[in-house]
């Protein structure tokens, strides 16, 4: 609690004892930080002695305000078990069942959130109870040799902001909401974002975007044969196949296989190889030519999308990979 000392019909000192006072009843504690112009250190003492944890001169400055709270008002850590086999979304839940809290921010690791996004999201929230969660614009930027060479300005595509279908990586999420839907699917090693938006709205709640920038993804450049490989073995991209696993005959089965569009048509590219191949031994040279046509013709336009011949290679071979791993994982889990 930021008091003024100087306040009036009841001021600072006075209104601190009776916090004080009533706390003796409940066995809590208040944080309060005096705000005066006087900068004696008789003065400093006075607030202390009359139940204050601590003391701001004005103007405030904005850094030792923020340093203030954090030493009186720490934040809270849960513990992870290092061994443990938690996906992102169990992590998520435990987080969410230590924050005693009407709002939860869910935030990637390697997330910088712009640092006004917060404010204009509770404000946004507590203006519309009917929306469960709420994101902006996020930036990706690709670092390469200490300098961004690419990115993407919008990964989600908030576009002028609005009412939207599916939030992740960084949004702030009302908590009423949260736990109505039973938390993120701590079985998914990935996708989590998308499927717990699909339960929000068919619970009958709204998720929304601004049109403004609510962060920054850094990370290198991708798609790579690298983070291909970790994705592969850590299992993240088994989330698609056991996302859809867990949904059939639920309502929601059809928009999360529409969501896999990319990977179902890549792996089918290469399936239907099978079957030219044998066109081909058969003495029939025209439909695989045709096929390495096609081929030839989604990687000059991944590759133009992409800016990058390598970058447009690596993007199919990377569809086709979590095409592979979606069947594997809806079949056999």
């Amino acid at each position: 609690l930021l008091i003024d000392i100087q306040m009036p019909e009841m001021g600072g000192f006075e209104t601190a004892a009776v916090i004080r006072e009533a706390e003796k009843e409940t066995a809590k504690h208040l944080p309060i930080v005096a705000l005066t112009a006087h900068v004696k250190k008789e003065d400093r003492e006075r607030c202390l002695a009359a139940g204050m944890d601590s003391y701001l001169t004005k103007p405030v400055r904005t850094q030792e305000l923020i340093r203030t709270v954090e030493e009186l008002a720490p934040p809270e850590t849960v513990e992870v078990d290092p061994e443990g086999s938690l996906t992102p979304g169990g992590n998520r839940n435990l987080g969410a069942e230590g924050a005693a809290t009407e709002w939860l921010c869910l935030l990637d690791g390697d997330i910088e959130l712009e640092e006004r996004f917060v404010s204009r999201a509770l404000a946004f929230l507590e203006s519309r109870p009917d929306v469960a969660g709420f994101a902006g614009h996020l930036e990706v930027r690709h670092w390469r040799g200490g300098r961004v060479v690419g990115g993407d300005s919008d990964l989600y595509r908030a576009g002028p902001g609005g009412e939207i279908r599916v939030l992740g990586a960084a949004w702030l999420c009302r908590r009423l909401a949260f736990d109505e839907v039973g938390g993120f699917d701590p079985a998914l090693p990935a996708e989590e974002d998308f499927e717990i938006c699909v339960r929000l709205r068919r619970a009958g709640w709204k998720l929304w975007t601004e049109a403004e920038v609510m962060g920054w993804h850094d990370c290198a450049p991708r798609p790579s044969f690298t983070e291909l490989v970790r994705r592969w073995k850590s299992g993240l991209y088994a989330g698609q196949g056991l996302a859809l696993r867990r949904a059939w005959g639920k309502p929601e089965f059809g928009e999360l296989l529409a969501r896999q569009w990319p990977f179902l048509i890549a792996l089918s590219y290469f399936a239907i190889a099978l079957v030219l191949l044998g066109a081909g031994l058969a003495g029939r040279i025209e439909p695989l030519l045709a096929w390495v046509g096609l081929g030839l013709v989604g990687l000059v336009g991944m590759s133009l999308r992409k800016r990058s011949l390598r970058l447009g290679f690596m993007s199919l071979l990377t569809w086709t990979v979590q095409g592979v791993a979606l069947v594997r994982a809806y079949f056999f889990g």
